[in-house]
């Protein structure tokens, strides 16, 4: 398409810059001296990443220490941050109630066994009906 249109003598349909049939840029030098820079710091970078500095035992848990300190720091800060109980204003708050029956009465009774259970399992053992 391009090359009918060149050959015909005809420009760039709509902008030239943008699109799907947009004209392409002229390489320069500049542009292959950047590339050239890219490639060799890409190149360094795969260099130092592929020899590692530890071993692969120095590496595991070399820095489980101080990252249990460090959660113990963060720990410590928000404990800090977290206000004091103020049992005061709770007094306060619960002053409106009667709390004084709770000690007046017995604590509800058991339901009696009749002496049907057996004591270890609590069912009623074989040929015996409830």
């Amino acid at each position: 398409m391009f090359l009918t249109m060149a050959l015909l003598r005809k420009g760039i349909s709509g902008k030239q810059w943008i699109g799907k049939y947009r004209r392409p840029r002229a390489i320069t030098w500049q542009m292959k001296r950047n590339m050239l820079v890219h490639l060799e710091c890409e190149a360094e970078n795969e260099y130092w990443i592929s020899r590692p500095y530890m071993t692969t035992e120095q590496e595991r848990g070399h820095a489980a220490e101080r990252r249990a300190q460090n959660w113990i720091k963060i720990k410590e800060t928000k404990f800090q941050k977290f206000p004091e109980h103020n049992t005061d204003k709770r007094d306060h708050e619960d002053s409106h109630l009667d709390l004084s029956f709770c000690g007046k009465y017995p604590a509800p009774p058991i339901a009696p066994t009749h002496g049907r259970l057996n004591d270890e399992r609590g069912w009623p053992e074989e040929g015996e009906d409830l």
